[in-house]
């Protein structure tokens, strides 16, 4: 196969990048990849990788690169595994994790590195190409760089879209707890938390758990399915509190977005007060913004029913 068609092969399932060894791998000869980079077919961006001319730059070649040249057993971890896995929405930073701490010394001071000898490859997957740490291991290494909020949001999203178990999730763990890696403490307060208290649908839900929890008021139960004396559907309620017949709902900013939503919404809300639930509603931003006075809302309706 001619140079040229060994470089765009290997590039376009890359985001654009290719490793030395990996052309030599593939049949490329010294003289071949030398004349390739004098030609301007390939252009270094670290000792042994290359970028192809032409392919815009991009957050994912610049984390595949990166792998690449800190070679096998390297992969993107921390708050870059989750963003590819989709668990957080976090800043495009390039951060991995790698066995050899040498190389690291030859990286932008703009990466974050985190070295260490135990990385099995069953901790290891791909995700768009490039090499990553499971969604598991994302877990259990994001809470050494991440507040236990979000390590919380990352969990639901990972159990919400399916891209893990508990079972699974907690059997990762505990393997991993007791060798003293950093981050296992905060997924085990998560876990636990989650075990009291359910899953949640979206970072908001969590965020609101997290403060009844806080101040000590009686736990909802989360996404509570409701139906009528007929066994039919009504609802699924984001949070509710089934003794005081309490639902809390909270709203994002597509709320009511258009007419047949809000002709939905008003249904749903009628089915509910007629089987004599009270729904409370608050905003996204309420959540954030005033989280004690929502709290003493939920807590005066729950003292008014004697929870």
């Amino acid at each position: 196969m001619h140079i040229a068609e060994l470089i765009n092969r290997l590039a376009a399932t890359q985001h654009g990048c290719v490793a030395h060894r990996q052309l030599l791998e593939a049949g490329a000869t010294r003289r071949q990849i030398e004349r390739a980079n004098e030609r301007g077919s390939l252009v270094g961006i670290f000792r042994g990788v290359y970028r192809v001319p032409g392919v815009p730059d991009s957050w994912e070649g610049d984390v595949m690169a990166t792998v690449l040249f800190s070679g096998d057993g390297s992969a993107a971890s921390h708050r870059a595994a989750a963003r590819l896995h989709g668990l957080l929405r976090t800043e495009p930073i390039v951060e991995i994790c790698t066995p050899r701490k040498r190389r690291a010394r030859s990286l932008p001071s703009s990466t974050v590195v985190h070295t260490s000898i135990i990385l099995p490859r069953t901790d290891l997957t791909t995700v768009g190409g490039i090499p990553c740490s499971s969604v598991e291991r994302t877990l259990v290494d994001l809470g050494a760089v991440q507040s236990e909020r979000r390590v919380a949001h990352a969990l639901d999203s990972a159990l919400r879209n399916s891209k893990t178990d508990l079972e699974l999730l907690e059997y990762i763990h505990a393997r991993r707890r007791g060798r003293g890696r950093r981050g296992a403490g905060v997924l085990a307060r998560v876990l636990e938390q989650h075990r009291r208290s359910g899953a949640t649908e979206s970072p908001y839900e969590r965020d609101l758990l997290m403060a009844i929890e806080r101040v000590g008021l009686p736990l909802p139960v989360t996404q509570y399915r409701i139906e009528s004396p007929a066994g039919n559907f009504v609802a699924r309620a984001d949070l509710a509190w089934p003794a005081a017949r309490l639902i809390v709902e909270v709203d994002g900013h597509g709320f009511h977005s258009d007419r047949d939503q809000r002709a939905y919404d008003a249904r749903r809300q009628n089915g509910l007060v007629s089987l004599g639930w009270t729904v409370i509603r608050f905003t996204t931003d309420q959540v954030h913004t005033e989280v004690e006075r929502v709290l003493a809302e939920i807590a005066g309706f729950l003292r008014s029913c004697d929870i």
